[in-house]
């Protein structure tokens, strides 16, 4: 018996708890920025944050924050106590993301960094060294 993907991504996304406050409103902005297909599923959103935990991982950068979903797994996958740092070129999705992030009982270890990553990446440096990094 062959599954069709949509009815297997359904079941898969069934298996997801549900989001928090803090990440549905991130979905929400991004589907009012015109956005909302390239966010993370909530089962994507669970295996990225079990990847994490997975490598142990205590402090992370992610490249590309949209509005803050995807920094959200992150930080629940370091069991809220680690450190991610986010960059963001475009100042509207970074403000959305920040409104979110502060909604999340771990928000005050995500830094929200606005600007172009091919420059802002290099200010890092003092940071590291970094357990892994995500590119959105």
């Amino acid at each position: 018996m062959r599954i069709e993907i949509p009815q297997a991504q359904a079941y898969i996304e069934s298996l997801a708890s549900g989001e928090a406050l803090s990440k549905r409103k991130s979905r929400t902005f991004a589907e009012e920025l015109g956005l909302g297909k390239i966010c993370l599923s909530p089962s994507e959103g669970h295996l990225l944050a079990f990847l994490v935990r997975m490598h142990e991982c205590r402090k992370f950068v992610e490249i590309g924050t949209l509005t803050g979903l995807s920094a959200q797994y992150i930080i629940e996958g370091m069991g809220g106590e680690g450190e991610l740092w986010t960059l963001e070129k475009t100042d509207l999705h970074a403000k959305k993301a920040m409104e979110a992030i502060a909604e999340h009982p771990s928000g005050k270890n995500i830094h929200v960094i606005v600007g172009d990553a091919r420059f802002t990446l290099e200010s890092l440096k003092v940071s590291g060294p970094f357990d892994g990094v995500f590119i959105d």
